[in-house]
């Protein structure tokens, strides 16, 4: 027995199977690219997805690890600053300051007590703290004088250096000047201050010292040098270590 399938319209005509069959083809062929092109988004959507997870993955991992190096840091400080207290703590009771009570029966003064102190271990003289060699040569700062040029608004410093002793080897200095007002300060050359003292040392005048300098500074200024009521100069070697500093009036 085979079964065949009649396709009836309402006019009573019965439905060419050429046009089923073109109408299932065309079907098809639209759905297969709609289906490919649905499958490419949605595989793209899952893949960046997949990239935006890992990557909020990797940056929380990263923030885990400062968090645990900064945990580490901090309780590193508190143990050291315990360790630090204890250690304080430890050394601030005197041995020698415990004084001795004496009682009948619990202590004799004339009975001869070892204190596990050897007589040789406490000197009977003080020990001097060796100084250290200062191989700095003497140095002398006079002629120092001041003055303003009206014309051109330059105030001028100038002094001579000296050494007591003759040394052949010339010595490298870098000078400044501080000048020294009620209301304000000079630094020249012109450099920020550290404990009142120059910061950048190699900013300042440089000189080989032989046994007689003159030294010379402009700079420019409003005023006059009747302001300024005192100077202090300061001399550092190449080592940037300052071998010399001397306050003096200006008159």
């Amino acid at each position: 027995m085979r079964w065949t399938l009649l396709l009836v319209r309402d006019d009573g005509k019965l439905l060419k199977i050429t046009w089923l069959r073109s109408f299932i083809f065309i079907f098809f062929i639209v759905l297969f690219p709609v289906s490919f092109i649905s499958a490419i988004y949605f595989y793209n959507f899952i893949t960046d997805e997949n990239k935006r997870l890992s990557s909020d993955i990797n940056t929380l991992n990263q923030e885990i690890k400062i968090l645990k190096n900064e945990k580490d840091i901090l309780m590193a400080k508190v143990v050291l600053t315990e360790s630090k207290g204890n250690h304080s703590k430890k050394y601030t009771k005197d041995p020698f300051s415990t004084s001795l009570i004496t009682m009948s029966g619990l202590l004799d003064v004339n009975e001869n007590i070892d204190f596990g102190f050897s007589k040789e271990a406490i000197p009977k003289k003080e020990i001097e703290i060796e100084k250290k060699e200062d191989k700095t040569p003497n140095i002398i700062i006079d002629n120092f004088s001041v003055s303003y040029e009206k014309r051109k608004k330059n105030l001028k410093v100038n002094f001579n250096i000296k050494k007591e002793e003759t040394i052949d080897k010339k010595l490298t200095i870098y000078c400044f000047v501080m000048l020294n007002a009620e209301n304000k300060t000079i630094i020249i050359p012109n450099v920020d201050l550290i404990d009142e003292k120059p910061s950048k040392v190699n900013t300042g005048k440089r000189l080989s010292l032989n046994k007689d300098n003159h030294v010379t500074f402009k700079v420019k200024a409003q005023s006059g040098y009747k302001d300024f009521k005192s100077a202090t100069v300061f001399l550092f070697d190449k080592e940037e270590n300052l071998i010399f500093e001397k306050k003096m009036a200006v008159h």
